[in-house]
This record gives C-alpha cells, structure tokens and sequence, in this order.
C-alpha cells in the first residue's frame, strides 16, 4: 500500500519539479543577460562625454536587475535547501529580488530618459555644428570669390597704371620729337631771315637760295603739322572717310606723276605691273588713298640708289581683294626696325645708306589711314635686298566692317 501511494506521489512530482528547473535555469539566464548589458553599456560609457549620467544610471539598474535576477534565482526550490538560513530564506530572497526588479527598472527608465535628453541635445548641437560649418563654408567660398575679384582688380589696376605710364611716356616722347621737328624747319626760316633783314647778302642769288631755303622749310613745317593734325584727326575718330567702289587706276597715275620729277633726279624708273591697270577696281577712299601711295612712292624713291628701278604692281588676289605692292632696290630695313615702323616718329635713326630719311610721321599717317579704310599696310624686307609694301584694298561691300561703312 505504501509503496503504491509513494510511486504516484513521484510520478505527480515530475513534471513540476521539470517546470521548477525550466524557471530556475531562466532565472539564471537573466542574470547572465543582465550582467551582459552591465558590460556593454559600461564600454560605451566609455565612448560618450564623461558628464552624461543616463548612462550611468542604466548601469546601475542592470546591476540591481543582476543582482534581484540572482536573488530570484537563489530563491527557487531548487537553491533554497542549499543557502536556506535562519538569516537568509526564500521569501526573504524573492522578496528582495522583487524590489530589485522594481528598483532596477525605475532605474533604467530614468537612465534612458536622460539619455534621450543627452542624445537630443547632442543632435541639436550637431545640427547646430553643421549649420556654423556650412555659414562657414559660404563665407569661406564668398572670401574666395572675393579675393579673386581683387585679385583681378588688382591686375586690371596695374595693367591700367601701366598702360598710363606709358600713355604718359608716350606722350613725352611725342612732344619731344614734335619739338625738335619744329625746331628745325623754324631755325631755319629764323635764321636765314635774319640774315636778309640785317642786309648781309650781298648779291641777289644769295638772296634767291636764302628764299629757296626758306620757302623749303615753310613747307616741311607745314607738312609736318598737317600730318600731325591728321593724326589727331584720326586717332579722335573725327575723320569721316568716303569709301566708294571706283577705279584705282587713275588715282595711282596721278601719284606716280607727281612723284616723276624726283624720280627723273636721280635717274630712278618707275614701272608698272601690269601697264594698263585702268579696270581694277576697289574700294577706298581717295583722300586716304592719295597719301598712302605718294608716301610709298616718295620713300621708294627717297631711299632708293640712283639708276634703279622703283616697281608698282597691282595684283587681284583669291578672296577678291585687291592688291598695290611698291617695292624699290633699295638698302632695305632691318627686320628689327619692322616692328615699330608705324609708331608715330618711328623712323629708324640708325637706317644707313637711306637717304635723308623724313619724320617718321608719314608711314603713322599712312597707317592710321589705311585702318579707317578697313584695309592692310604691310612693309617686308630683309635688310639688303629692297623694301615691298603692300596695301590691301577691299573690293565687295561685305569685305568692309561696319564701322567702317556708317562712316
């Protein structure tokens, strides 16, 4: 009977003792869980500012929720035969795992809730961060822009003090070689005046000569201003030249025989080709045209040796353009000279065998004149074998610019 009784009593035990050891080893597991938590948020405390107490306070709970979860599982029937004391007992041990949870929990949540308040902050000072950074960076990228700027105006400013020196000095130069033309027609005339009026020439072909002499140097005076007025003229944009499509063939006929006298001086010819040019046709305006190739023509012969042959030539080229090319035998011009032949009193003093030579203003006039007919002037030589000039004329209206035609 009693073996009966006490084999049924083992077999109703079973399954509860089997669900006391499941919650003891939960118990056990919560502990671990907890003591987990305990480590991991102790590393992380160690990455986040050292006045943040959420964190803090969360370790703390887990540690009480560690320690209640230990109490908790020392106070199962399992552990309760083994450590049960007249101090220490069950109900004393789940008791105090009980607050422990409550404590723990209270715990925790006023961890997190300092923690969010830490973590909002932190993003408001993050966004605040990144706002300064982008202020910073358009006033960074605003400075950039700004020193470029004066940079630049720095350069144009320079630029614009160096162009005006040299305006001035261009300037200077100018009125130098303007004096010193003057000077010499009017010494001249002074002198030579003087003497007539004081009485001193004794016989009437001095007086002849003396006149000669004077009547010269008016007209190189007179010359020498006219040119530099049309200069002035041109370089103020007030000379309005009459660009008509007309023949060329009669005003370069006129030129050369103005110029034959000279040429018959000093035995020079003057040769054309082709020899009947009277159909060409171009562009231009007479004035303008008539001083270029006088100019041309008298530099030809000018510097030319005796007994040479001085040659014109007009040529149609490709682009319907037209072509006058003088070219002489002369010495020619060092190729170091070419490039500043145009410049006003640009004649190059250290020319040899050239000649009187003149002013220096005739090729600035010739030039200046030339542009305003939207035409070229160009002048090749090597230094020894001749000088070549060439005009390029247009011959159609679309050659011509537009400024060109509202003159």
């Amino acid at each position: 009977m009693d073996v009966l009784f006490w084999s049924g009593w083992e077999s109703f035990l079973l399954p509860v003792q089997s669900t006391v050891a499941i919650w003891e080893a939960f118990a056990f597991l919560r502990v671990v869980i907890f003591l987990g938590l305990v480590f991991y948020f102790y590393s992380l405390k160690k990455k986040i500012p050292q006045n943040d107490r959420g964190i803090t306070t969360i370790v703390i709970g887990f540690i009480t929720l560690s320690i209640a979860s230990f109490n908790d599982f020392v106070a199962r029937p399992i552990s309760v035969d083994l450590l049960s004391t007249p101090l220490l007992n069950a109900d004393h041990l789940y008791t105090s795992a009980q607050i422990g949870y409550l404590l723990g929990t209270f715990a925790i949540v006023i961890g997190l809730v300092i923690w969010s308040r830490a973590v909002l902050n932190l993003h408001s000072y993050m966004m605040e961060t990144d706002a300064m950074r982008q202020q910073l960076t358009e006033q960074n990228q605003l400075l950039q822009e700004t020193t470029r700027d004066l940079e630049i105006r720095t350069i144009d400013y320079l630029e614009q003090r160096e162009s005006a020196v040299e305006s001035e000095q261009s300037k200077i130069n100018f009125l130098r070689n303007t004096s010193h033309e003057l000077r010499t027609p009017l010494n001249a005339i002074i002198g030579l005046s003087e003497l007539m009026s004081l009485g001193t020439v004794e016989t009437g072909k001095d007086t002849i000569e003396y006149s000669s002499m004077i009547h010269k140097s008016g007209k190189e005076l007179l010359t020498t201003i006219n040119t530099i007025l049309e200069i002035a003229r041109i370089n103020s944009n007030e000379y309005d030249p009459t660009l008509i499509c007309q023949h060329i063939g009669g005003l370069l006929d006129e030129c050369i025989t103005q110029c034959l006298p000279k040429a018959h001086k000093k035995s020079i010819r003057i040769d054309t080709v082709p020899e009947d040019f009277s159909h060409v046709r171009a562009i231009f305006d007479k004035k303008a045209m008539h001083h270029i190739l006088t100019h041309l023509l008298d530099n030809a012969l000018t510097y030319s040796p005796e007994e040479t042959v001085v040659t014109v030539e007009i040529a149609q080229t490709d682009q319907g353009k037209t072509k006058i090319i003088v070219s002489d035998q002369g010495p020619g011009i060092e190729p170091k000279y070419l490039d500043t032949i145009f410049e006003i009193f640009g004649r190059a003093e250290d020319w040899k065998n050239r000649g009187d030579g003149g002013t220096g203003l005739g090729l600035a006039l010739s030039s200046k004149m030339a542009e305003v007919q939207n035409s070229t002037l160009v002048i090749e030589s090597d230094g020894k074998n001749g000088t070549t000039c060439t005009i390029t004329l247009p011959t159609a209206e679309d050659q011509i610019s537009p400024t060109a035609l509202a003159s």
